[in-house]
């Protein structure tokens, strides 16, 4: 469970992304991401992990449609976050609550959720979430 405490922290810190470099499309943009960050917060993994699954889904849209407007200096982090995070969301679509409880099952799902985490991950969040600080938008 520690790893996937660290992958919902992970995913925690996607939330605060990146700014454009004009004042109106910045704008326009921050606007983007505080829809993401309210979308990832919805996130609940110690639950149902297909229902968390389904709500990073929705995170991963936003993610994908805003990729065309994200400043240069940040676009190659978006895309391996939305990657990283469409690899994490196949794995909790395949578990359900119950699976979760079970002593052999949820190993297999921790496994499976390692296996799927990319190890670029945790920087690239952690570039994103630095330089979303212009957006005002805050991690948890």
């Amino acid at each position: 469970m520690r790893r996937l405490s660290s992958v919902a922290i992970g995913v925690v810190l996607v939330a605060g992304l990146f700014p454009q470099p004009s004042a109106l499309a910045k704008d326009a943009y921050c606007g983007e991401m505080a829809k993401l960050a309210k979308a990832l917060d919805k996130i609940d993994f110690g639950a149902d992990p297909k229902a968390a699954a389904k709500d990073m889904k929705a995170g991963i849209k936003l993610i994908k449609a805003s990729e065309g407007k994200a400043p240069p200096k940040v676009k190659s982090d978006l895309v391996l976050v939305r990657s990283a995070l469409d690899k994490l969301a196949s794995v909790l679509s395949k578990y359900s609550a119950k699976d979760v409880k079970d002593p052999k099952k949820a190993a297999a799902y921790i496994q499976a959720l390692t296996a799927a985490a990319d190890p670029k991950f945790e920087a690239a969040s952690t570039r994103l979430e630095k330089f979303s600080t212009s957006c005002g938008i805050k991690s948890n």
